[in-house]
């Protein structure tokens, strides 16, 4: 861990401890009983479709929460999912870093060459196109982390700030949920409830990884960067190599047609002046693309 990332973590400790929102185990779970599943939801979907006694209007407005709750769902395995991002960060930040320095290094070592044997300056040109889109991807990605790193400061305090209003959320709903349902309506409410505190839960299991994920992040990043840097000065010199050798090979294109014409025309010299007159065109045709190339 760098002293930076040393410092942003401790930080962050610091600034969980004066909010009093602690980050490590000491939030109070919505799963276990609580948790909301699919087949669930189903269920009660089922008894909402099956109840004779409730109005068109009663029964999709039900129907309108029990979808919701489908979302809250899918809202829970999203955050789920990329808290295990940021939790892989910390476990493979080693790895990681390894292996963007490894290629840095491979870059480092290995000039940059091209393969133009053969080729015509149309398709040299197309393989200068595909250098430009690569080199285009590294510089917005680079674009990207480091704006990254210019907005940590207010990201940590909007993760700060978002955290103390979803445990309250998730207090608030541990008081709503003490009491059981005893009808279909509560039922379908109470459900409702549950399948948001559950989504309101993972977030903030997904915000305190990143919290806690910081330190790897900056590590991996400035690795990264080292990479995208040489690489990008690898597309550089890969491009003008390209540029170098579609010059070279117009030339060659040019003056082989410059030849072919001169062969021609000595063919004509006694034939059709008219025809020795075109081929005399071609040759100065071909003489002004050598000079402009």
């Amino acid at each position: 861990m760098s002293v930076g990332g040393m410092r942003i973590y401790l930080a962050t400790l610091l600034m969980g401890l004066l909010c009093g929102t602690p980050l490590f185990g000491q939030d109070t779970a919505i799963g276990g009983t609580l948790a909301v599943s699919e087949s669930e939801i189903d269920t009660l979907a089922e008894r909402v479709g099956q109840q004779a006694d409730l109005t068109t209007e009663a029964r999709d407005a039900l129907l309108t929460k029990l979808d919701s709750a489908r979302n809250y769902l899918k809202t829970t395995a999203a955050q789920d999912a990329a808290a295990a991002e940021f939790e892989d960060a910390v476990g493979r930040e080693r790895e990681i870093v390894e292996q963007f320095t490894a290629k840095t290094k491979a870059l480092e070592e290995t000039p940059p060459s091209v393969d133009t044997e053969g080729a015509t300056a149309e398709e040299i040109d197309s393989q200068i196109a595909l250098v430009r889109t690569q080199r285009r991807g590294l510089a917005d990605r680079r674009t990207k982390i480091l704006k990254a790193i210019e907005d940590a400061p207010k990201r940590s305090q909007a993760i700060q700030e978002r955290m103390t209003a979803l445990r309250r959320q998730i207090d608030d709903a541990q008081i709503a949920l003490s009491t059981a349902a005893d009808s279909l309506e509560g039922a379908v409410e109470q459900l409702a409830n549950r399948a948001a505190a559950g989504a309101w839960e993972a977030e903030l299991e997904r915000l305190k990884a990143e919290l806690i994920s910081e330190p790897a992040r900056r590590q991996i990043q400035a690795a990264e960067r080292a990479w995208i840097n040489r690489a990008i000065d690898d597309a550089d010199r890969r491009i003008t190599l390209l540029a170098a050798a579609a010059e070279s090979a117009l030339s060659e294109a040019t003056a082989a047609e410059i030849a072919e014409t001169d062969a021609i025309a000595s063919q004509l010299e006694n034939m059709d002046p008219r025809l020795a007159s075109f081929a005399e065109t071609n040759r100065e045709l071909a003489n002004q693309l050598t000079a402009t190339a």
